[in-house]
């Protein structure tokens, strides 16, 4: 990837966590005490940065997650914070380490509570919503198996009364698959999850994001054995906006050619076109159908047109390749409807184009029956489906998409040598490497039609201003992300108009390129 890998954050496995933690203690000697005192004292320091702090329940497991709860409610203590701690499920610590941090805790006057059965937790869990936070240190990332007895009993009671208290997680969620994201038995819904050394990959996939609410990242001592840590998955951070050097006129900023828009779709030709302009493209020119050319372009006054034939025809075809002359990226799609037209178009543009293209909406059905063109095509494809274009193509339903996605991702682009944007809640960009970038803006404000072309035709404008493809990809779907995070700020982020996205762009742009 040509992506700075500032951008970057290792999103790890299960298995991959475990051998950095080994690696850390048997060859780097730096002692598993020491590797939990860290933990719980940087998850306190964040803490500490939140408004309102007022009192705190500790919920600890016997293991390792439970010691890093315990140093967590030693600082708290220390603070002046009131705490307490429930040691849930055993009457001690199952682990040297955490053993330890209870004696210290203990030592300092905290207050600690074994809660080993199912009717020693009736007599406590009205006591929770005395609270204003509840920190989960019950499981860390190793399990398993769905929870049950004691362990359930207390997930479920918690949530019940969810909305008295904040809820804090330490790594992970209890009741959270690391890997898969999916629920075992239940989960403990959280506000905050602070995440030690590294990413898991059940943050970002199946339930994942709604239980493991924002996630923080905090870097520690624990060190993957390889330097270059052979991961697929990476979480793109605060990326900066790419501005071309020596710049002299508007030809130096790339020249983008959208082939978009229908009589039932014209929205998304405008759209697309004023996203892909306001970002920074120096010329865009729109290839729209002759019936629909005017309405468009009267909306349009920066953008420049081509009237594309309503019917079909090779003697079009033939001669109007130059129309591909001086472009450096295509994007065709958006707002084109499913039909033999949109096809011959597609078909047309594989066979004479030779510039980063980009293949959205009404054109990804229109792909699947040029696949063979697509591993002949001479420079980069990219792919932006949602979720159900994702599902057409490779003929499985919506449910088998979302449950998949990073697999579904990998496999289509590594199989067909494209890029693949897999848009939806953490949007996805997979390469035909195999690797995959994980992007952590945007919210519900964007669950609206039209918002789909802004990010289409932010790529296309990224991709003609000559960025390499990853880089393109990851600053257009930060980008996307972050103006419909500012405009959800003035909405509750409640859905908008797609259109309302726009003036954002240029704003973002200048920030951000300063």
């Amino acid at each position: 990837m040509a992506l700075d890998p500032s951008y970057l954050v290792p999103v790890l496995s299960k298995e991959q966590i475990a051998l950095a933690e080994k690696y850390t203690i048997e060859t780097l000697r730096i002692r598993a005490e020491t590797l939990m005192e860290s933990a719980g004292q940087s998850a306190f320091a964040l803490f500490q940065g939140f408004e309102k702090q007022g009192r705190v329940l500790v919920l600890c497991g016997p293991g390792n997650n439970g010691g890093d709860g315990l140093v967590f409610a030693r600082y708290a203590l220390l603070s002046g914070i009131e705490v307490k701690v429930l040691l849930i499920g055993a009457t001690s610590m199952k682990t040297i380490e955490s053993q330890l941090m209870l004696q210290v805790y203990q030592k300092l006057g905290g207050e600690f509570e074994c809660v080993e059965t199912s009717a020693a937790w009736n007599r406590k869990k009205n006591e929770i919503i005395a609270n204003d936070w509840i920190i989960d240190a019950m499981f860390g990332v190793g399990l398993s198996k769905p929870l049950e007895g004691l362990f359930l009993e207390v997930v479920k009671d918690v949530k019940r009364v969810k909305k008295k208290f904040g809820v804090f997680a330490l790594d992970i969620a209890s009741g959270l698959d690391a890997d898969s994201g999916e629920v075992l038995g239940d989960a403990i819904l959280c506000d905050v999850t602070v995440s030690f050394s590294f990413l898991k990959k059940g943050f970002f996939v199946q339930e994942g994001p709604t239980v493991s609410g924002e996630v923080f990242y905090i870097p520690s001592t624990i060190v993957y054995p390889n330097a270059d840590i052979d991961t697929y998955l990476l979480q793109l951070q605060d990326a900066d906006v790419f501005a071309p050097l020596h710049v002299a006129h508007k030809g130096d900023k790339g020249h983008a050619l959208i082939f978009a828009g229908s009589k039932a779709y014209s929205g998304a030709a405008v759209l697309s076109s004023l996203a892909c302009q306001k970002s920074n493209t120096g010329l865009t020119t729109l290839a729209i159908k002759e019936d629909v050319h005017d309405i468009v372009k009267a909306q349009l006054i920066d953008v420049m047109s081509f009237e594309l034939p309503k019917t079909w025809s090779d003697d079009f075809a033939g001669k109007k390749t130059n129309l591909f002359d001086k472009k450096s990226a295509i994007l065709i799609g958006p707002g084109l409807e499913e039909t033999a037209w949109t096809n011959e178009l597609l078909s047309w543009v594989l066979q004479y184009a030779s510039v980063p293209l980009v293949v959205d909406a009404g054109a990804l059905s229109s792909l699947q029956v040029h696949l063979e063109k697509v591993k002949d095509y001479p420079s980069a494809i990219i792919i932006t489906p949602h979720p159900g274009e994702m599902a057409k193509l490779i003929g499985k339903d919506i449910l088998f998409v979302q449950k998949h996605r990073t697999k579904i991702a990998i496999d289509f682009a590594t199989k067909h040598h494209v890029w693949v944007v897999l848009k939806g809640e953490m949007t996805l960009i997979a390469s035909p490497d195999g690797q995959v970038m994980i992007n952590p803006t945007g919210n519900e404000t964007l669950s609206v039609g039209g918002t789909g072309d802004v990010l289409a035709g932010l790529v296309v404008s990224f991709l003609a201003q000559g960025i390499d493809v990853d880089e393109a990809l990851a600053q257009a779907v930060w980008f996307h992300g972050k103006i419909g995070e500012l405009r959800g700020q003035k909405t509750k982020n409640k859905a908008i108009v797609a259109s309302e996205l726009l003036p954002l762009i240029e704003s973002l742009y200048m920030e951000k390129a300063k």
